[in-house]
């Protein structure tokens, strides 16, 4: 039968290589929710590779196959035979916008507003001012409308984003310690307080922080939708706008996943020296900054962000930052997902709460007083979940906790 020719050799490369063990069904958090084969990898390739063979149409069912996924990379990670599934599920959304074309909100999102910073500035304004309109539930937090996913909490919006207090078109000085700071849109809207505590953590540390006004979204959510076009666009502009040799330094692991590896697969050779400048925030502390802060009492937890150990193997550093600076105790489900996923808990909502389920059971376990993690998104979602599944513990960006422990060292030494 003859083969698709949408698709490269390199998919089916990848394709072939999938043995159908089933080694992925263990970790898939959509799966184990849904006990669906159409929504693990193993199904996933199986649907693909019928695609490729002409042996199977596109259709709804198979749409939402390939949308359900959260991307999370754990099969990745888990596979005996190297299969890059994330590269065949990021190839089979490319080519969903060919068969069904993209929404018209996703066009103007994606291709007019993201790229566009006086827009994406204008809409954010919008979303300020709304958010007073919503009921008011614990802490700083509101929730939405029941007619709209269900009494979700959303985090307060800052007045101004940290691109417009501190963004500038500053150029680094030559033999002055120096990192840029890719803010991200999460960070830049809603974490903006952890985003204040990563700029002064490396000013305590002697380093001088340049924040690129022009710097635009990563692109994760672009591709998320397939739409390859904006996210070589966006993936462009940010490589235009970090130019130089000095690190670029990001705290969310989704943007340090896409800029590290997804700029290379968009664009190639183009991308490779850039994203070798991009580290994440507590892998670069741990490898290049004496770190010996004073310890504060409180009992500390980390949850992994899925983008950040299973896609960039990071986990082995926040810990030894915790650990040198609170009472850090490792817990049962720190790495399981928090089925946030960006836009996957907006489309799944109702899916994305069962597999947080099972966070917010392990967390009921535990005696904390903090809960840290590197993931805008996952604080969110977090913060979200354990209002309404009742677990006690403040969730914060793990910059938060540091630059607490640098505020009570510099306390002791008065």
């Amino acid at each position: 039968m003859k083969r698709n020719a949408n698709f490269s050799p390199e998919l089916r490369f990848e394709i072939e290589k999938c043995s159908k063990c089933g080694k992925c069904l263990s970790v898939c958090p959509v799966y184990i929710e849904t006990l669906d084969e159409k929504k693990v990898a193993r199904g996933r390739i199986a649907l693909v590779e019928a695609l490729l063979d002409n042996e199977l149409r596109y259709t709804d069912i198979v749409k939402e196959s390939i949308q359900s996924c959260l991307k999370c990379l754990r099969c990745v990670d888990i596979c005996i035979n190297d299969v890059r599934f994330d590269k065949i599920i990021t190839a089979i959304r490319e080519s969903m916008p060919r068969k069904y074309g993209l929404s018209l909100i996703n066009k103007i999102i994606f291709r007019h507003i993201l790229p566009n910073r006086r827009l994406t500035n204008l809409l954010y304004r919008f979303g300020y001012y709304s958010q007073f309109l919503l009921p008011k539930r614990k802490g700083v937090l509101r929730h939405l409308p029941l007619m709209w996913s269900g009494r979700r909490s959303i985090p307060k919006l800052d007045r101004k984003s940290v691109l417009q207090k501190y963004g500038s078109d500053e150029k680094p000085v030559k033999n002055e310690k120096t990192v840029y700071f890719f803010t991200g849109c999460m960070f830049n809207y809603v974490e903006t307080r952890a985003a204040y505590s990563v700029i002064r953590i490396f000013n305590h540390f002697g380093y001088k922080v340049i924040v690129p006004k022009k710097q635009v979204c990563c692109g994760t959510p672009v591709l998320s939708v397939g739409d390859i076009k904006a996210a070589k666009s966006l993936a462009k502009r940010n490589i235009e706008t970090f130019k130089g040799d000095i690190p670029v330094i990001t705290a969310c692991a989704s943007c340090g996943e896409t800029l590290k590896h997804n700029y290379e697969y968009l664009l190639g050779e183009d991308a490779h020296k850039f994203s070798a400048r991009v580290f994440d925030f507590t892998e670069f502390i741990d490898k290049f900054i004496e770190f010996n802060p004073a310890v504060i009492g409180k009992t500390v937890i980390y949850h992994d962000p899925c983008h950040l150990r299973f896609g960039q193997g990071i986990h082995k550093e926040p810990r030894n930052l915790l650990k040198k600076s609170s009472n850090y105790v490792e817990t049962e489900g720190a790495d399981y997902c928090c089925g946030m996923a960006g836009l996957f808990s907006v489309h799944h909502y109702p899916l994305a709460k069962k597999i947080a389920r099972r966070k917010t059971d392990a967390m009921k376990k535990q005696k904390a007083d903090l809960l840290v993690t590197e993931c805008p998104g996952c604080i969110i979602q977090l913060r979200d979940r354990f209002a309404n599944d009742g677990v006690n513990i403040e969730v914060k960006h793990i910059a938060n906790l540091i630059e607490e422990t640098l505020l009570a060292d510099k306390s002791s030494q008065k």
